[in-house]
């Protein structure tokens, strides 16, 4: 599995969007990814969407990390926020633009 914090792939940019860049504990595998992409051909704002559902629903809504000993885990605010997130990744994907800045809500 890969990620590089430039986004030179399409890849690396989902895995940016849906907050899987740790390379050593990633959500999906780069096989899945690849597989969103071809499914959404090639619009990677529904994929990012998509993907970043599948981890949603993987986690249950949960956020929660844990390192060692140290465990941190938030509320269900910041399961909201990401679905959130989501879905201004849908829009944009639905809507056929390619910028990739978002618009303040």
């Amino acid at each position: 599995m890969s990620y590089d914090p430039t986004l030179p792939s399409d890849r690396d940019w989902i895995r940016f969007w849906i907050g899987d860049t740790v390379t050593t504990a990633h959500v999906l595998q780069d096989t899945e990814i690849d597989a969103l992409l071809l499914a959404e051909d090639g619009n990677k704002y529904l994929a990012a969407y998509t993907a970043g559902m599948v981890i949603y629903s993987k986690r249950g809504g949960l956020v929660e990390k844990q390192v060692g000993d140290l465990r941190l885990r938030w509320s269900e605010s910041a399961g909201k926020a990401y679905l959130h997130h989501l879905m201004l990744l849908r829009e944009r994907g639905l809507s056929g633009s390619t910028q990739t800045e978002f618009r303040a809500v």
